[in-house]
């Protein structure tokens, strides 16, 4: 079996289960869940690319449109985001 096939095995195993309740959604092994809906205009939002899409910043959520699930909200704030978020927020001035 090559890594490519495993993988989408790990993914179908993983969409399944998710959708019978047996486990969280992960997307690049950080937990997600189904965005119920997404912010109009998003497009306009802060984004960063991420793992071959964008990642858009809403406040403190990370919405992202994974392929399996469709847009999904991260529980799990990836690394990567994470650096990003830091660098757009303003410093506090001082009183």
């Amino acid at each position: 079996m090559t890594a490519k096939q495993a993988l989408l095995i790990e993914f179908a195993v993983g969409a399944i289960a998710a959708t019978i309740g047996c486990g969280p959604l992960k997307v690049e092994g950080h937990e997600v869940y189904s965005a119920t809906a997404v912010p109009a205009k998003i497009e306009t939002y802060p984004h960063v690319r991420y793992h071959g899409d964008d990642a858009y910043l809403v406040g403190h959520d990370w919405y992202y449109r994974e392929g399996w699930y469709g847009w999904v909200v991260f529980r799990d704030e990836p690394q990567e985001l994470r650096a990003y978020r830091v660098q757009q927020t303003p410093a506090p001035t001082a009183q």
